[in-house]
């Protein structure tokens, strides 16, 4: 009997000090928890004193400003395009025409031929002798189409190319299209701003004396009509080299064709 009796107080004693020992433990944890929280604060406190007492050694504050000092807005300078020279322009040099063997084929007139005669409408349906639209001292005759990317960036170029920094100087500009009809003609004119004369070889029987085929063909001729130079398509290569080709012969290289 007694000894079920003390079995018993003794398991009431250690069920009791289990729960005092977890009730310490958790006590023990939470401690922790805010120890640590406390020691952080601590840490920050102790870090921003420590730049405030630095701040002080030094006089200036953290963003660099002089204690007791007012920030003041400095004005920027304004910033000045810096202007590039524009590029030197190289002297003219001889104009050279070479062709694959395929292009050279399909060219019925050379260098030094003389331009054959023909008269041509122009989009209003008046008749006109292409050596009429010559030029005093050169002339530049493109043919093309429409709905040809290369065709019509020759018909843009050349008055930029050509008219302007040219015209005044005795060359003149003709383009001859060679399928579109006049209204699709001059709505395009209209829209690129085309001012020189272009006139229509719709059958294609003038072209036909000249290549057989390749569109764009350009080519420079002197006051005569000679051949002086030529090129197939249009590339900006072909504008260098017709530029450059203008410039030397308007410097009376003739007799170098």
């Amino acid at each position: 009997m007694f000894e079920i009796e003390a079995r018993s107080r003794v398991r009431k004693v250690s069920f009791s000090t289990f729960l005092v020992a977890c009730s310490l433990l958790l006590a023990a944890c939470s401690g922790d928890k805010e120890e640590q929280a406390k020691g952080k604060k601590k840490l920050t406190f102790t870090n921003h004193t420590s730049k405030r007492h630095n701040s002080n050694k030094s006089g200036f504050s953290e963003n660099g400003i002089a204690k007791g000092a007012r920030a003041q807005l400095v004005p920027m300078e304004p910033k000045v395009a810096i202007k590039v020279p524009p590029a030197p322009v190289l002297p003219a040099t001889k104009p050279v025409v070479v062709f694959s063997a395929g292009h050279a084929a399909t060219n019925l007139i050379k260098l030094g031929d003389v331009f054959p005669a023909a008269t041509l409408p122009n989009t209003a349906g008046q008749q006109h002798e292409l050596s009429g639209l010559f030029g005093q001292r050169l002339s530049v005759v493109a043919f093309w189409q429409l709905n040809h990317s290369y065709a019509e960036s020759s018909l843009e170029e050349l008055p930029l190319s050509v008219v302007k920094p040219h015209a005044a100087f005795g060359v003149s500009t003709i383009g001859v299209n060679i399928q579109d009809d006049a209204k699709a003609i001059q709505k395009f004119a209209q829209e690129k701003a085309i001012s020189f004369p272009l006139l229509l070889d719709s059958d294609r029987a003038f072209y036909k004396k000249l290549a057989t085929n390749r569109i764009p063909r350009i080519y420079l001729l002197d006051a005569t009509g000679k051949v002086l130079w030529f090129d197939i398509e249009f590339s900006e290569s072909t504008r260098r080299e017709l530029e450059n080709a203008i410039r030397w012969y308007l410097q009376d290289h003739n007799d170098t064709v």
